[in-house]
């Protein structure tokens, strides 16, 4: 079982939310799940569907930091969309 079109859009719909002038939000996985309304028992595949975003540099991970949406510090992973800032300009 894999995550469906509608999860995957929700996921990275969460993903891309930004405050105005201000970074990224960061969510880790349980965060990002509910935010997405992805279940518990499918918390294998949105972590497989966030390698394969990763891997086209639509996300980041980092391996500790802040959950903005939970407050919380975390020391596993934290995945957050790509800051439009950092993004490279159109060629």
């Amino acid at each position: 079982m894999v995550l469906s079109r509608s999860q995957e859009e929700r996921v990275m719909a969460v993903l891309q939310r930004q405050l105005p002038g201000s970074l990224q939000l960061g969510y880790c996985i349980a965060h990002l799940a509910s935010a997405a309304k992805i279940r518990t028992d499918q918390h294998v595949h949105l972590a497989r569907f966030l390698y394969a975003v990763v891997r086209k540099g639509q996300c980041e991970t980092l391996e500790e930091g802040l959950c903005t949406a939970g407050s919380h510090e975390v020391r596993e992973l934290v995945v957050r969309g790509r800051s439009l800032a950092l993004a490279e300009p159109p060629r």
